[in-house]
């Protein structure tokens, strides 16, 4: 028996059913035997022309398909929701051939039909046109997010939280590049430990107690113990003499010596050789001889006006090229290390501002002296009085330092407090440290475990590996979160544990980067997040950015520099960040204004001074210039838009591509994710290689209250410079 054409490629369509209403069912059954007539009519007609072999074929097909859909169970309901377009049952030939029209060609590329399998759709994937990834996430934490929306959602929902937020917001947002000697407001949130209740009363009583213990401990022992001219001789440093070159137009020649600083005014020159009678004095520039690897301020009190400065010195001979097989033969080779310790005198601050610097000199009053290998790392206890020092034969010294005396000595390290270090583990030695409270210490290790130490009593509480290559850099939340720990390694991604619960899995980010250079993760207790380098292995890599520790992958760019970064610092009273570049320039911005502001809003930032160095090999034997060579420093820059790396796009090279390169920047620049794509367009001349002894080797803001607009910059010829960069409140009609 013969099947009708029409019943095989008859297409169903269920109708919507409507309760109560009978009127379409009755419609659908009335209008169903007109087809079936109007079909049956054309049946005879088609059977005369249709050919024998073409039916048999047919009837096959037909019985193939009747079993293939009574086994599988399909019904016509399965695919009651899919329109299947089907081609016209055939009337006579002769109407049948003049009624075909011709088919459309397929549509190509994203018009591409979908497929029907089994009653699903599918859906073809999404294009990346112009190298453009598409958006895959929206919500709170989506990088476009900016000011209130930001604020809740790394802050929120706890009310009290976002009061305390806002009000730092209130108190800094308007200060785009630098802090304010005054700020404004009544708010009782305090500039230190603004996340904690009564912090510095509960950290006072705790320091006593704790300091109490230690001292009967000691029992009278002496940590230091002076030497003699002749012992300490192989601890100094060269005294040669360096040419500098200072002031705006770099007119001034000054020479320092080794153990020598001035008073600068606001000129940058030396105060007493400035003959203008509006200066003012602006900080302190001091030679420290060497190298310094790392510096950190030491705590005090508000009332002790007297501000000290500990520096990690190592000789310029230490990164000369030199056969290092050879020299490392040598019995003494980089056995001793020396701790420099500086003073310097301001002003009694005021109420609730930052105080003002003096005329006198910076005094170099002791020189600390370790037989155990270059001093690369040097931390003040957050109580104060108590230095750790993380030598090079891989352990960690922590000892007592009085205040007194006001000249010159050079002691060497006797009886410490604590020693730090794997005695059952050779060859793995201590590369990076932090506190995390007055009696915690939490050190990185070169095999990448980290490990938290209890001081006194000296004891290791606990180990985890979280690296597989040496911990460059370190950091923790002190004080609002001082278990909350960052590191990053030599090799791999950057990681965040809680020491607390050291038992959950690690977060981290997801790039691999290799990172040789300290000094590049610090903790922001403001905003309560780590400021880093951008985790790219792009060579050509010069960002700064913003890890907030709720959202710690989340990486959001900051600052983008003209050369490679060497060291970053973050204010202990204040959010205001400093950068210091590879070509000696040292810049300083408020985050909170580049985060929190408006998109379409400009954020600036400010260029402090840019320094420069040039080896003695380079001059004639009869020049100044001497043993050292001779630096520059220039100060007077201006302010500048701060820049974002998607806009950095390189200039069209071809006439015909400039309106392709047009609507790739327009793309680039409505981006709203931070993708390793923000370096494919930067700048190469970024990638310059400078002087060594040109960058800036460490800096630190001052933590004390009253003094934390002070900062400490070093650079590699071994200047120091020390600036007040608290700027005055002024009226809008001065």
């Amino acid at each position: 028996m013969r099947t009708r054409r029409s019943n095989r490629t008859k297409s169903y369509a269920e109708e919507e059913y409507h309760f109560g209403d009978s009127s379409t069912e009755d419609d659908v059954i009335a209008q169903a035997p007109s087809n079936d007539e109007e079909e049956g009519a054309n049946f005879e007609n088609e059977a005369a022309t249709e050919d024998p072999e073409e039916e048999d074929d047919e009837q096959n097909n037909t019985a193939d398909e009747d079993n293939a859909s009574e086994e599988d169970g399909i019904s016509i309901s399965e695919s009651e929701s899919i329109q299947t377009t089907t081609k016209p049952a055939r009337r006579r030939a002769a109407k049948s051939e003049a009624g075909t029209a011709p088919q459309p060609p397929a549509p190509k590329g994203g018009g591409k039909t979908t497929k029907l399998t089994r009653g699903y759709l599918e859906i073809p994937l999404a294009t990346q046109e112009g190298g453009h990834q598409p958006k895959t996430y929206i919500g709170p934490n989506d990088r476009a997010v900016r000011r209130h929306h930001l604020v809740s959602a790394w802050y929120g929902p706890d009310e009290e939280r976002m009061e305390t937020v806002q009000a730092l917001l209130n108190r800094w947002f308007q200060w785009p590049v630098l802090p304010p000697r005054t700020p404004q407001g009544d708010s009782p949130v305090p500039s230190r430990g603004a996340w904690l209740d009564d912090y510095e009363g509960r950290e006072a009583a705790l320091a006593a107690a704790w300091r109490a213990k230690v001292e009967a401990a000691m029992d009278g022992c002496r940590p230091l113990r002076g030497l003699s001219p002749a012992e300490a001789a192989p601890y100094r440093s060269p005294t040669h003499r360096m040419p500098v070159l200072v002031g705006p137009s770099v007119t001034e020649e000054v020479f320092f010596v080794s153990g020598g600083g001035y008073a600068l005014s606001q000129a940058g020159i030396p105060f007493e050789y400035d003959e203008s009678d509006d200066k003012e004095p602006s900080g302190w520039i001091l030679d420290t001889g060497g190298i310094v690897t790392s510096m950190d301020w030491a705590p005090r009190a508000r009332e002790q006006t007297r501000q000290r400065l500990a520096a990690a010195v190592m000789p310029h001979a230490d990164q000369e090229v030199h056969e290092f097989a050879d020299e490392a033969a040598k019995t003494q080779f980089q056995s001793r290390g020396t701790v420099q310790l500086w003073e310097v005198q301001g002003d009694v601050p005021a109420a609730r501002g930052s105080a003002m610097t003096t005329t006198l000199p910076p005094c170099l009053t002791r020189t600390l002296c370790f037989p155990h290998g270059r001093a690369r790392r040097v931390r003040w206890n957050p109580i104060g009085g108590y230095l750790a020092v993380l030598c090079a034969n891989g352990a960690v010294y922590v000892f007592e330092v009085d205040d007194e005396g006001l000249e010159e000595y050079v002691e060497e390290l006797l009886t410490p407090v604590a020693v730090l270090c794997l005695r059952n583990e050779a060859g793995i030695d201590a590369t990076a440290m932090s506190w995390a409270s007055m009696n915690r210490l939490v050190v990185g290790y070169s095999d990448g475990s980290v490990a938290l130490w209890s001081i006194f009593p000296c004891y290791l509480l606990s180990r985890h590996a979280v690296h597989h290559s040496h911990v460059v850099e370190i950091a923790t939340g002190y004080p609002s979160m001082p278990y909350i720990v960052a590191a990053t390694p030599l090799g791999g991604t950057m990681r965040i544990l809680d020491l607390e619960a050291p038992s959950y899995e690690f977060t981290e980010m997801q790039s691999i980067t290799v990172t040789t250079q300290p000094g590049l993760l610090a903790w922001s207790d403001q905003m309560l997040g780590f400021f880093s380098v951008y985790p790219s292995a792009r060579v050509n890599n010069t960002v700064i950015g913003f890890m907030h520790h709720a959202n710690f992958p989340l990486f959001r760019t900051t600052f983008t520099g003209d050369s490679f970064p060497s060291c970053i610092a973050t204010g202990k009273t204040h959010p205001f960040l400093l950068i210091g570049l590879m070509d000696g320039s040292v810049w300083c911005i408020n985050p909170q204004v580049e985060h929190f502001n408006s998109r379409s809003d400009a954020t600036y930032r400010l260029r402090l001074f840019q320094h420069e160095h040039r080896p003695h090999h380079l001059f004639p034997l009869d020049s100044p210039a001497g043993r050292r060579g001779a630096s520059r420093v220039v100060q007077g820059f201006e302010v500048e838009k701060n820049r974002n790396p998607r806009n950095d796009t390189q200039p069209a090279t071809k006439k015909g591509k400039a309106a392709v390169k047009k609507k790739q920047s327009r793309v680039v620049e409505n981006a709203d994710e931070d993708g390793d794509d923000v370096l494919k367009s930067s700048d190469a001349s970024r990638a310059a290689v400078h002087e060594p002894l040109t960058r800036i080797t460490t800096m630190e803001w001052n933590p004390n209250d009253g003094y934390g607009c002070w900062a400490a910059m070093a650079m590699g010829s071994g200047l120091v410079r020390i600036m007040d960069l608290g700027i005055e409140n002024k009226d809008n009609d001065e």
